[in-house]
């Protein structure tokens, strides 16, 4: 079996970051691990003290396979760390690498992206996994089966974005409804816990049979802890919405911007005006079959 080391979130100083944007990120690759570890490939990851200690600290780590390590920065000290390893990629923007690199005194090791031209991160992190797979080799199909044999019937409403992202998830008027039929056809529905707290907002996904979130961190975190999903986008996509089977992902079709990335729409379009509450109730059911 072949052993990869990613690097990742280990940027200069001077950068500064969104820290649920990273958490976000730093769960693809996690989500990656578990798929390179189906191709025989044991992976290892790398990421900055501050992504490692909330992995550390909110047990996130459990729920990748077990040959999986996760280590911070301070592993640049040892010498004799990268040899262990076929491989080792800077799964982050490539024009920081050479920084990190002389700050470290690190050998020379595979970028994800070139940094030979003006590199739009967020553009080109959509498809992290699969750029990722690529560069490696790596022919996979991802398929996500949201469909389990659950004994109780929880369902948790993954609602919140950011304020200025409110093109991202539906109004909350459709939630409130939804919460409401759910409740009327004897399911357990659970609104979002732990908007500012990590660990509170880790152990109410967990405690959830099926999760129905917008595109946000807690979609990532579902599929790492198996959840069942229903995925209603809004104004962007992800390559992890394709993973899912066509039926659990509600997609704004009726508009040709789709996804636009746009903050507030350009045409005065809901993405969510066809959305029904009897279509998702039809998929709620499907996943407790």
């Amino acid at each position: 079996m072949n052993k990869l080391l990613l690097i990742s979130h280990i940027v200069p100083s001077y950068i500064n970051t969104d820290e649920k944007l990273m958490i976000g990120d730093a769960i693809r690759l996690l989500l990656a691990a578990k798929v390179l570890l189906k191709n025989n490939i044991e992976t290892d990851l790398c990421f900055s003290k501050d992504i490692y200690n909330i992995i550390q600290l909110s047990d996130i780590q459990y729920f990748l396979p077990p040959s999986t390590k996760i280590y911070n920065e301070s592993i640049f000290t040892s010498l004799d760390f990268f040899p262990q390893y076929d491989n080792v990629i800077y799964a982050d923007n490539p024009c920081f690498w050479p920084i990190i690199k002389k700050k470290y005194s690190l050998p020379e090791i595979d970028l994800l992206w070139s940094c030979e031209e003006p590199i739009q991160m967020k553009t080109i992190a959509k498809n992290l996994v699969s750029n990722l797979l690529i560069q490696i080799g790596i022919t996979h199909s991802l398929e996500y089966d949201c469909t389990n044999n659950f004994k109780e019937k929880r369902v948790g409403l993954n609602y919140i974005v950011p304020f200025q992202w409110k093109t991202k998830s539906p109004p909350k008027d459709l939630w409130n409804l939804l919460f409401e039929t759910l409740l009327e056809k004897d399911y357990q529905p659970s609104w979002q816990e732990g908007e500012n707290n990590i660990k509170q907002y880790l152990k109410w996904l967990k405690n959830q049979n099926v999760i129905i979130t917008a595109n946000t961190l807690g979609f990532h975190l579902a599929m790492l802890f198996e959840k069942g999903i229903i995925l209603l986008s809004g104004s962007t996509w992800c390559e992890e919405s394709s993973w899912l089977s066509k039926e659990y992902v509600f997609e704004p079709k009726h508009c040709e911007l789709y996804p636009c990335y746009q903050k507030e729409c350009p045409v005065q379009n809901s993405c969510f005006k066809t959305l029904s509450i009897n279509d998702i109730l039809e998929r709620v059911n499907l996943c407790f079959q």
